[in-house]
């Protein structure tokens, strides 16, 4: 009933907003690093947000559900800041100067990455430097799924796959984040389905992907919290499992940060290095090449589920960074 209530609302809200775009002459320009020849709007993040915001409000007064303020004031920052960027083109310093704050903000929502749970070493971790390290943390996931967000259906599904396994967690351990996960999975479909359309098309734009990054950091935040009780404790190691989670977008901007650098240019220069794009270029649909990438993620995650006590953690990042070189070589080169 979640899901279907946020699918019915997204289709709705997508719909509207794409009209009130369109007369506004808010079209999404098109230019050389293009993967679209048609006309459409960056109106999906705004929808997503009305659709997630009119559910949580519903939830609250039938179930009687507390959703966190700091998380819905974060989102809503992140959801303005996205809005005038699709439209006035911000300066990037002053993007990170706001997603700075919005970091620290969600710190102080009663979850943090608190403990590096044994990777290098490392456990519990003092609360400032914790601060420090889950704003760097939410900067490094924010920015990753702004700059995946370059063909149609990638950040949709791969939104949806990392949902769905938040959403097992949630099931067992925080009803009110399982009530955000199971609709939200909904309204990324009711976005699917009018990205993938062949007119009236609509994109996420930075507003969607800089709210839906918001979220997932926050997520993220909560994953690391050692204060947390998780039904994989068990099974895999949590730095590991949320490295594994978001194992796409953090490796491919890190690999293009790299090639960008090594050729002299800012880390944020704008091209078509994305490993996304090399699969369009190689002649891939968009849906299939998005249908690859969250594919090759799941199966990655679901062998370290599966091996990770044979293996033990420095032999299971081991067997992930050859995963990942062998797959980014044959799919990729």
């Amino acid at each position: 009933m979640f899901l279907t209530f946020g699918l019915i609302l997204s289709l709705f809200l997508n719909g509207i907003f794409h009209q009130l775009y369109f007369k506004q002459n808010l079209i999404d320009e098109i230019n050389h690093r293009s993967s679209h020849t048609v006309i459409a709007t960056r109106s999906g993040g705004i929808a997503i947000f009305s659709s997630l915001f009119i559910v949580l409000i519903g939830f609250h007064y039938i179930y009687d559900l507390n959703y966190n303020l700091n998380l819905i004031s974060a989102l809503f920052i992140s959801l303005t800041t996205g809005f005038f960027d699709d439209i006035f083109k911000l300066s990037y310093w002053y993007k990170i100067i706001i997603q700075i704050f919005v970091g620290y903000l969600l710190t102080q929502s009663g979850y943090m990455i608190n403990d590096f749970h044994g990777v290098f070493g490392l456990n519990t971790i003092p609360y400032y430097p914790s601060i420090c390290i889950s704003v760097f943390v939410y900067l490094v996931i924010t920015n990753a799924f702004n700059l995946i967000d370059g063909i149609d259906g990638l950040l949709g599904l791969m939104s949806s796959y990392i949902l769905i396994v938040f959403s097992i967690l949630f099931w067992a351990s925080s009803i009110e984040l399982f009530t955000i996960s199971i609709p939200l999975i909904g309204i990324i479909g009711g976005l699917l389905y009018h990205n993938f359309k062949p007119i009236k098309k609509v994109f996420l734009g930075d507003a969607g992907s800089l709210t839906i990054g918001t979220l997932f950091s926050f997520f993220a935040f909560w994953l690391l919290d050692s204060n947390n009780v998780l039904v994989t404790e068990s099974y895999i190691n949590r730095s590991l499992f949320a490295v594994l989670i978001f194992i796409y977008p953090l490796s491919d901007t890190l690999r293009v940060f790299i090639l960008r650098i090594s050729k002299g240019k800012s880390p944020f220069h704008p091209d078509r290095l994305h490993l996304h794009h090399y699969l369009i270029d190689k002649g891939y649909t968009h849906i299939y090449a998005s249908v690859q990438i969250v594919f090759f993620s799941t199966v990655l995650l679901f062998l370290n589920l599966l091996l990770y006590n044979i293996l033990g953690l420095n032999y299971a990042i081991i067997f992930s960074l050859i995963y990942l070189i062998s797959i980014f070589y044959l799919r990729f080169r």
